[in-house]
């Protein structure tokens, strides 16, 4: 029955997304760019992973741009899907370390080089639904979660209001991992839980 719910839910928070408007998209993914960059200057963070975000998500090809000319030494780390449904992280220089794979997902070559879990400052975690207590739905496939159960990282969402959902509104299962902090709007700005 959980799976139909989630379903549901991912169905739901993804016509959402796809509604946001151009002018709060904009607003919205400037001001946190902006509220991530000085948390990754406070937190002397040297390597960020993140993934490979397009719209309706955040998009975080415009965030390495703007975080990269601020923070020239930050080292950028993007995930790999390897067999048996795993994945890697490694490390990205350049649209050039890049190969298309399912779904128009862009990942690092084989070639990059493996970025040890131990070396990932923090981690960028995409969803679609999210709760303030840390619970998140994601795309399905259970990579994130597979990596962290075994690689436990400190860990970020960018999340946007309409992908936020009352605490409670679904309970995260056995092998769910919570997101340590979550990066928003709300009407008093850009807010970190």
């Amino acid at each position: 029955m959980f799976m139909d719910r989630k379903k549901g839910i991912r169905q739901d928070c993804l016509a959402k997304m796809q509604a946001i408007s151009p002018a709060d998209r904009t607003h919205w993914q400037r001001h946190m760019s902006e509220a991530l960059l000085k948390l990754l200057q406070s937190r002397n963070v040297q390597t960020l992973a993140l993934y490979y975000g397009f719209a309706p998500e955040f998009e975080t090809v415009q965030l390495m741009a703007y975080l990269k000319e601020s923070l020239p030494d930050l080292n950028f780390a993007l995930p790999r899907i390897e067999p048996e449904r795993q994945m890697t992280f490694r490390y990205f220089n350049s649209k050039a370390d890049l190969e298309t794979v399912q779904k128009h997902i862009q990942q690092p070559k084989a070639t990059c080089t493996e970025v040890k879990p131990e070396d990932i400052d923090l981690m960028l975690v995409p969803g679609l639904a999210f709760q303030r207590n840390g619970w998140r739905i994601g795309f399905g496939g259970g990579y994130y979660d597979r990596f962290l159960a075994k690689c436990p990282q400190q860990t970020l969402s960018l999340v946007f209001p309409p992908q936020l959902y009352e605490t409670g509104y679904w309970e995260g299962e056995s092998h769910d991992i919570r997101i340590d902090e979550i990066l928003t709007m709300t009407a008093e700005g850009v807010t970190l839980w």
